[in-house]
């Protein structure tokens, strides 16, 4: 407790031990200006503990150097060091000097926590000049002397400025959001031009943008737009509005700026810039059609840049009023500024506090060492109290010691660092603490809140907030405590408002004049709040002056809303009550609702009389823990230091500190989102009541509606409004279930109408007369309506929209075909001219204009009616450029792709049946259109008219105005020029053989073929139709074969083309087609006219017949009995019912049973991928153990390890070299497969691992990697016995002399494992273990088990085991073992099976059968025992007597037993046999070969093996 008392002392005397002490700068800061780093170093009176950064970078480590810390070294950190360029640092290039500017500002701030008065700031500037580049080197040529006389130009001072509202207004450091302004570059010089580019806005803390680029032109017209520059090129301006970057208050401007010389010319080209305006499709610049000149030599040309002031900037819905001179800065802006301080002087007063101070110092120099050990070994953590009172920050530390009390508290120790607040001392803290209680007064809190956003520390607020606040995303670290909240009081509303039935209402609130108010306006908030979520209409918003209600009462009235809400702004409400005659109001039905923040008593104060009377409501908070809470801060205050008026405060203060301890106990305090976290739907108990909170981080409130009967003179509850906390959604999280107390006043008052001042009664009286009115209103509004459109039309008409200036034009030849790129290329393009207008560019018809033309009002209307045509399937109508010069265009959009004729004369473009069909339907659905527009046909339609665009969409192009052409030229007034087109360009005359080919034999007469245009209606669009489907499905580019055209290989995709006359018809049907021979251009049209000549079907066209019916319908010589194009659309939908849509959507279809069918194929491929991932980690298991192949998936590294104890097993199988004698390699390796799977399914019932096969012999281990608590020994002894036994049972096929028979041997001792390899990792065992195990298999005996002396002792610690010592084997490597062999695991009590094992021939080739079972115990308690003589043979079928056991031998043994019978325990006792080794001499281990057995012998050992 004393080091927690001595910290807090300390942490409230340091700023004012600071500020005493006069620690400061000694002299001026030295600046080193390295090549690529700038340096400062300073020095102070004191040891200096504080922090140098870079202003407006404090939170990023690079920009600040912290004096308290300690470097690797141990030694204190000093100086800071920044490089070029770091830290936002300015780069500026001069234009008066040459070279390169760098500058920044440091702060060097001697308090570790806030900014204070004697920190100073210094502006820190290093230039970099340029080294002369030029070289000279003097020749003399003669004797006679030169006298040089040289003048250096002196460079100009050029100046970046932003004024207010005009060119020479103040000059801008203050501003709000909005504001015009003017940007002002200039240049002191009549002899140098400037251009500005490349400038930039930045917010001084990293984030810029580009507002005009390197052409000096803008990037954004809303921000910035194209300077303008003044006649002699020194000086550029731009009119401008204010704006500013997000949660940013500063911003400031960056130029380039380039000179040039003006004289000669030197400008031209450089400035004014030539720029591009989009928006109004024209260019911009003061000349743009001068020849623009070489420029000179980069040596008359200089760079440099300039930057701005900097202007801080407000927010337009900030209540800040800006200063009435520049240098004044406003409040909000003020805390955002760093002030340098002079130096301090002291007077006698002070010295003799300085020394008082000191001797302070002295006496709790002891408390000091103490509380530095303590912060060494024990975090501590910080709290930041914005509050002056030192009886709040009494307040504070006693809810942390209540909560320690409670257990609800952080173990680490609360530091509470307290300062000022409300008076702009308190705004600039750095990051350096770990949370912060925000000041009473709204300003401050806001601010504090915004910079809990980049510091990432948590902020509890104590006053009532916007409901901005609660926005997570801005405000992610924030928590309010205010016993009310905008969106709790703004649900509350809304309650009320259902309860009357009501939607909208009146919020009147007070404009105080002259006072800055501490807290949030409440009217305006909750206006803001309703707007924002839609909760409810707001139809007033009134903030008013007192003085000024009773003026503004009767407009109230009539906006007819029964409820009005008067909000707590108000210092009393006698006045407003008064004023706005509520009296009246609650009379006529309305309901007025005031909206307290405090409870009842404090809110309505002493104007309880007047509140009855007017029979308002009042929505208040309820505290039914107040008067506790009053008791327990006088308690800890005192009666004489508690103030009632500060109640809120204190309370206030309590749950914010409680807060912050109780959530450091339940969360994280270094990151500030996620300790807000905590606090969403939390709710704890303390001693001043519980405490609850929404899913916003805000204290929930319970609210009551009341009234004051007169009656009773004590506030009457109505409606009870109980909140819960739910997910935030528009900045409310949390939502009031309503609780009626009196439900007959809620009732009435839903019921009750409200009488607008007779309103209705009024209306009732002269309801006919307001009917007529209205009619005739409506009359002469649709009138007025049908008059604006009639006259709009016709304006539109003679303003000539569809007429294309040549100014406005630019022809541009189109270009050159690449012959080896076909139409369907995704870069084709049609090799025409176009004509560029503005940005669009347009196909157009060029004719020579000989006379000047005068379009008729009925032409007019036909052009506009034209100009107005849009269909997905036609080209746009641009417009007519007549009388102007001697060319007349006509013009259509521009489409790039291809023409359909080029599709078809493309070789390698396949046009399926998708293509066909989609292509028909677009040129059907085209054709439709203009048939039912004004248009009504469209009179040149043919292959090369119909034009696919880049999405593979066809259009028809140049429609509509063969008539008009036709007219113009039999009028005179135009005419077409063979060859080149009046303008050079070639190809845009609009008329080729194919025009005449597919048009209709009606319109070819009476016209000069190439001379003149036909004329066309709908019908003949018919004709023209049927020519191009002809020439769809049969696929040539031209309906006729044409002489001089190339002849038949004109006709790419079918040999011949087959005509038919008037004379091939019989009986009006067409007859079967012939081969023609190609005829002139001229001879087909002729033919077409008075032969009725038509494109005929050869053989080998695929063609449908009912398509085939419907192309001769289309070529009827009677145009009345030509289909319509609605049928047309209905047979090749029938004939194409597989293609559906247009091509884009035939494509999608396309894609979707592709994609479908790819799911089908992925879901397949996913079931083989898991099979295949199962299989892969089923034979992975198989390979390794199943935990390293676990580990080895996961990626995590195999450590390897040597294990104490482990057991290793070799089996081999005996004579395996004959069987690969006589048998073939397929069945060696189907053997080997068989026997081994076998012995893995063994190894599965066990715990135990198969290392691996070499050959035939089978290497098994147990006890690694998963250590099995020893019984590793145990499981191999049963695995071996089971190994022996499967091998008895085998038989092996088409050898049945063939006798499977193995040798196991096994070992127990220290291993080392780990995996080997990368590719195939393998999990090896390494040791002496490993090599003892296979020697005791290799010698071991067939169908014998053999372990070392160590594994049987193991063994032997279970009795079920029993083993026959062996002796004394010679072992390679080893000397001299004692062996043992492995007989029978005996499985039960009773009945033991045990199983002698002796070299001998027969299967077992070693083995007697003996039956033993316990003896009878003798009436003495003891059981009988019998020895049996070293050397004695017993008889086969006898019964022998061991101990406590009698065996019946059942075949007499080959070798000598001896027996020696002891008791193991009371209950049972085992027969400890010792068998000798029959002499090696007996055995033929060259073979193996027994002696035969007996019948008895085999007729035993074959039952056994079934």
């Amino acid at each position: 407790m004393t080091a927690l008392a001595s910290t807090v002392l300390l942490s409230l005397l340091l700023p004012s031990m600071a500020e005493f002490l006069g620690n400061e700068l000694i002299g001026t800061p030295e600046i080193i200006c390295n090549t690529d780093t700038i340096e400062m170093n300073f020095r102070t009176k004191q040891p200096f503990s504080g922090k140098v950064y870079v202003k407006g970078h404090y939170s990023r480590p690079e920009c600040r150097v912290d004096y308290a810390e300690r470097g690797p070294d141990g030694r204190p950190k000093g100086g800071i060091r920044l490089n070029h360029g770091a830290c936002d640092m300015d780069r500026q290039r001069m234009v008066t000097e040459d070279g390169m500017m760098f500058s920044t500002v440091l702060v060097v701030s001697f308090h570790p926590l806030f900014i204070t008065k004697v920190d100073r700031a210094f502006n820190i500037k290093c230039m970099y000049r340029e080294a002369s580049r030029r070289v000279e080197q003097q020749l003399d040529v003669s004797a006679l002397p030169t006298e040089t006389l040289s003048y250096e130009m002196p460079m100009p001072t050029c100046s970046y400025t932003i004024r207010r509202d005009q060119l020479d207004g103040p000059i801008l450091r203050y501003a709000r959001v909005g504001d015009q302004v003017v940007h002002r570059w200039e240049c002191e010089s009549e002899m140098y031009g400037v251009l500005v580019h490349s400038c930039f806005v930045e917010d001084g803390q990293g984030e810029k943008a580009m507002i005009v680029d390197e052409r000096g032109c803008h990037t954004d017209h809303t921000l910035l737009g194209d300077p303008t520059y003044v006649e002699a090129l020194n000086m550029a301006y731009r009119e401008s509005f204010v704006f500013k970057f997000a949660d940013r208050v500063a911003v400031r401007f960056q130029c380039e700026i380039r000179l040039c010389l003006k004289d000669e010319g030197g400008c031209d080209g450089i400035t004014p810039p030539i720029c591009f305006d989009a928006t109004r499709n024209r260019i911009n610049g003061i000349n743009t059609t001068r020849v623009l000149r070489r420029r000179r030599s980069a040596h008359h040309i200089r760079e440099g840049d300039l930057i701005s002031q900097t202007v801080y900037v407000i927010d337009k819905d900030e209540r800040t009023l800006l200063p009435d001179s520049e240098n004044e800065a406003p409040d909000v802006l003020r805390s955002i500024s760093i002030q340098g301080v002079q130096n301090i002087c002291l007077s006698p007063r002070e010295v003799f506090s300085l020394v008082s101070v000191l001797g302070l110092l002295i006496m709790i120099t002891a408390l000091l060492i103490l509380c530095i050990c303590c912060r060494r070994f024990y975090r501590c953590l910080k709290l930041g109290l914005i509050d002056g009172d030192n009886a709040v920050t009494t307040i504070c530390q006693r809810a942390i010691t209540d909560a320690r009390a409670t257990g609800q508290c952080t173990a680490e120790a609360v530091d509470v660092l307290n300062t000022s607040s409300c008076d702009g001392k308190a705004l600039g803290t750095a990051n350096a603490v770990d949370a912060f209680v925000a000041p009473m007064c709204q300003d401050e809190m806001e601010e504090v809140s915004r910079l809990s956003y980049f510091f990432n520390s948590p902020v509890i607020s104590r006053v009532v907030s916007n409901a901005g606040l609660v926005n997570l995303d801005y405000f992610p670290n924030v928590i309010q405590v205010a016993a009310s909240s905008v969106q709790a009081i703004g649900v509350a509303i809304a309650e009320v408002a259902k309860q009357l039935e009501e939607d909208n209402l009146i919020i009147v609130g007070p404009i105080l004049n002259g006072v800055k108010p501490t807290t949030i306006d409440l009217s305006i908030a909750l206006d803001a709040y309703y707007k924002q979520n839609k909760l409810l209409t707001v139809r007033k918003l009134y903030s008013l002056p007192i003085d000024k209600l009773s003026e503004n009462a009767q407009k109230i009235r009539n906006l007819q809303s029964k409820l009005i809400v008067l909000t707590d702004d108000f210092p009393a409400f006698a006045g407003p009550l008064t004023s706005l005659n509520v009296e009246f109001l609650t009379s006529k039905g309305h309901i007025v609702l005031i909206v307290c923040r405090e409870p009842f008593g404090s809110c309505i104060g002493a104007d309880t009389v007047t509140f009855t009377k007017a029979g308002a409501l009042a929505l208040v908070p309820e505290d039914t823990d107040i008067n506790r809470r009053i008791d327990q801060f006088k308690t800890m205050l005192g009666d004489g230091v508690y103030k009632q008026d500060k109640f809120d405060q204190y309370r206030t203060t309590y749950d914010a500190c409680f807060a912050y301890c109780w959530a450091a106990w339940k969360g994280n305090t270094n990151n500030g989102k996620t300790f807000s976290d905590t606090f969403a739907n939390a709710s704890w108990t303390n001693a001043m009541g519980t405490t609850r909170f929404d899913g916003g981080y805000s204290l929930m409130q319970t609210y009551s509606v009341v009234n004051l009967p007169s009656s009773t003179k004590t506030p009457q509850n109505l409606l009870t409004l109980i909140p819960t906390p739910k997910t935030c959604v528009n900045s409310t999280c949390l939502m009031m279930t309503p609780n009626i107390t009196i439900p007959a006043f809620w009732i009435n008052a839903a019921n009750t109408t409200v009488d607008y001042e007779g309103v209705n009664a009024i209306i009732q009286t002269n309801m006919w007369l307001f009917i007529t009115i209205g009619a005739v209103g409506v009359i002469c509004c649709a009138a007025a309506v049908f008059y604006y459109y009639w006259s709009k039309g016709r304006n539109n008409m003679f303003r000539l929209t569809w007429r294309v200036m040549s100014e406005n034009m630019k022809i541009i030849e189109g270009p050159k075909r690449d012959r080896g790129e076909g139409a369907a290329g995704r870069q084709r393009k049609r090799a025409v001219p176009y004509a560029l207008i503005g940005t669009v560019k347009a196909e157009f018809v060029a004719l020579k204009q000989v006379r000047r033309i005068r379009f008729s009002e009925e032409d007019m209307k036909f052009l506009m009616n034209l100009k107005r045509v849009s269909h997905d399937n036609l080209a746009p109508f641009i417009g007519v450029g007549f009388n102007q010069g001697n060319v007349f265009y006509v013009m259509n959009a521009l489409v790039e792709r291809a023409s359909l004729e080029e599709f078809i004369k493309d070789q390698e473009f396949n046009m399926d049946e998708t293509f066909k069909s989609a292509f028909m339907r677009d040129i059907c659905r085209g054709l439709s259109y203009l048939h039912k527009s004004a248009v009504g046909y469209h009179g040149l339609l043919n292959l090369g008219n119909c034009l696919v665009d880049g999405n593979w969409v066809l259009k028809l192009s140049q429609f509509g105005y063969s008539k008009m052409l036709h007219k113009l030229i039999q009028g005179g007034h135009i005419e077409v020029v063979s060859g080149s087109s009046p303008g050079g360009l070639s190809s845009t005359a609009g008329l080729s053989q194919n025009t005449y080919l597919y048009t209709a034999p009606e319109y070819l007469q009476n016209i000069e073929i190439m001379k003149e245009f036909p004329e066309g209606d709908d019908k003949a669009d018919i004709y023209s139709l049927g020519t191009i489907l002809y020439c769809i499905l049969s696929e040539q580019h031209t309906p006729y074969n044409i002489a001089g055209a190339g002849g038949l290989a004109n006709l790419p995709k079918f040999t011949t083309a087959i005509s038919k006359t008037l004379e091939d018809e019989e009986e009006g049907k067409v007859g079967q087609p012939k081969a023609s021979e190609p005829k002139s251009f001229t001879k087909i049209i002729e033919d077409v006219i008075t032969m009725n000549l038509r494109p005929s079907f050869g053989e080998g066209m695929a063609v449908k017949q009912s398509m085939q019916t419907l192309l001769e319908k289309c070529w009827d010589q009677n145009p009345e009995k030509r289909p319509n194009i609605r049928d047309i659309q209905t047979t090749i939908q029938s004939a194409f019912a597989q293609s559906q849509g247009n091509l884009i959507d035939q494509m999608i279809k396309m894609n979707e049973r592709y994609a479908n069918n790819l799911e089908s194929i992925v879901a397949n491929r996913e079931v083989l991928l898991r099979d295949a991932q199962e299989q892969t980690n089923r034979l992975l298991n198989e390979m390794l153990p199943e935990s390293i192949a676990a580990q080895l998936k996961a990626k995590e590294e195999i450590i390897p390890r040597s294990y104490e104890y482990a057991t290793v097993l070799f089996c081999q199988l005996v004579d395996f070299g004959l069987l690969i004698e006589k048998t073939s390699a397929e069945y060696i390796i189907s053997f080997l497969n068989d026997v081994f799977n076998r012995f893995d399914e063994i190894i599965k019932a066990h715990d135990a691992y198969k290392v691996e096969t070499t050959g035939e012999t089978y290497m098994v281990a147990s006890g690694v990697p998963s250590e099995n608590d020893g019984r590793h020994v145990f499981e191999i002894a049963d695995i071996a016995l089971e190994l022996r036994e499967k091998s008895y049972a085998y038989k092996v096929e088409n050898m049945d002399d063939y006798k499977v028979r193995v040798r196991i041997g096994f070992h127990c001792g220290p291993i080392a494992a780990g995996v080997i390899g990368i590719k195939s990792p393998r999990y090896c065992l390494f040791g002496d273990t490993v090599n003892f195990a296979s020697r005791m298999q290799s010698n071991c005996p067939p169908n014998q088990i053999q372990t070392s002396e160590i594994t049987a002792r193991k063994l032997m610690e279970n009795p079920d085991y029993q083993l026959v010592q062996r002796g004394i084997v010679k072992v390679k490597g080893k000397g001299d073992v004692n062996c043992y062999w492995l007989n029978e695991h005996i499985h039960g009590e009773h009945g033991i099976v045990a199983e002698q094992i002796i070299v001998g021939g027969g299967r077992p080739p070693t083995a007697q059968r003996v039956f033993a079972r316990p003896l009878p115990t003798t009436a003495a308690g003891r059981q009988s025992s019998m020895s049996v003589q070293h050397g004695a043979v017993p008889v086969p079928g006898t019964m022998m007597v061991t101990g406590t056991s009698e065996i019946m031998l059942i075949e007499p043994p080959p070798v000598r037993l001896m027996t020696a019978a002891r008791p193991r325990s009371r209950r049972t006792s085992k027969i400890e046999e010792v068998i000798e080794e029959v002499p090696d001499e007996t055995i033929d281990r060259s073979t193996d070969t027994q002696k035969p057995m007996k019948k008895k012998q085999r007729f035993i050992d074959d039952k056994k093996s079934q």
